[in-house]
């Protein structure tokens, strides 16, 4: 059963932007890592180009007119937990970007669920920042309101705590095959990134990280003396972006290549995503590297 088109009209524009972004990647890739031939029978697609002839259900072809293939649920099931950043500096948007770092990742935390879902797999929200901490478990249809329901409400603020979210995420997971995805901007120096992901190494977990920026905090393209402020910490330092550019240009390429290296050292794929980029492209490029 997937979700119908009438109630992802009325959860609004979140659901349907994920429901369109996965929609759109999956008739690009015709892949799915977590649906097959063995195990529960789960529900009736459409048939699209790429399709096993195979799984099509001539019994109902001849009925119907119409193609169909079975899909079915594999024997192991597969659990996601999203680890959602909510902290103030999140609240950023540049000029190129679709959206705030925030409602960003917030879309992929819904294009994952949506995904999860038409995969007939389950998933999990947590969400934890200083002053946040949400918990939105996801497993069929009736429950997905409450995830966007959950997602919609945050707002950026306080610190990141990635750690107590992680906690609980843990717990979900237990003892099923599980995937960890991570969103956040990591501009909080005492994350504890490095001790997160050897504890989803040492548990076999696979863990796929969207490290998620504005084009700006990239580029630092403003000229003349500006004020800039810490959203989590309200310190301000005043400066001329051109005189520091190059400073500011090699210590940011520092810190992308000290959290890769973090990551490739614990088995956990990085993505770098901008909030320029279509989601449907950020969702092909991560998912598809670790097919």
């Amino acid at each position: 059963m997937q979700l119908a088109p009438e109630l992802l009209a009325e959860l609004g524009p979140l659901a349907l932007e994920a429901r369109n972004a996965v929609e759109g990647m999956l008739a690009g890739i015709h892949r799915s890592t977590a649906l097959g031939t063995g195990g529960e029978f789960v529900q009736y697609r459409a048939y699209v180009p790429g399709d096993d002839l195979k799984h099509i259900d001539w019994k109902l072809l001849a009925r119907s007119g119409r193609v169909y293939t079975r899909v079915h649920r594999t024997d192991t099931e597969m659990r996601c937990s999203v680890l959602l950043d909510s902290s103030a500096s999140m609240s950023y948007r540049g000029t190129k970007a679709l959206a705030p770092k925030l409602l960003y990742a917030q879309t992929l935390a819904a294009c994952l669920a949506y995904l999860a879902r038409r995969q007939g797999d389950r998933a999990a929200l947590f969400v934890s920042s200083g002053n946040q901490h949400r918990t939105c478990r996801y497993g069929d249809p009736a429950t997905f309101p409450r995830f966007i329901e959950q997602l919609e409400g945050l707002q950026p603020s306080g610190a990141s705590d990635l750690f107590s979210a992680f906690t609980e995420a843990e717990s979900f997971l237990g003892h099923h095959r599980g995937l960890i995805v991570i969103l956040s901007d990591f501009w909080d120096e005492n994350l504890p990134l490095v001790p997160l992901l050897r504890q989803a190494a040492f548990a076999k977990r696979d863990c796929l990280v969207f490290h998620i920026l504005d084009d700006d905090e990239l580029t630092l393209p403003a000229v003349g003396p500006r004020r800039f402020i810490d959203s989590e910490t309200g310190e301000q330092i005043t400066t001329a972006p051109d005189s520091i550019r190059a400073n500011y240009h090699s210590q940011m390429s520092a810190h992308l290549d000290s959290l890769r290296q973090a990551c490739l050292d614990n088995g956990a794929a990085y993505h770098l995503t901008t909030t320029s980029t279509p989601y449907g492209q950020a969702l092909t490029t991560a998912l598809l590297a670790n097919h």
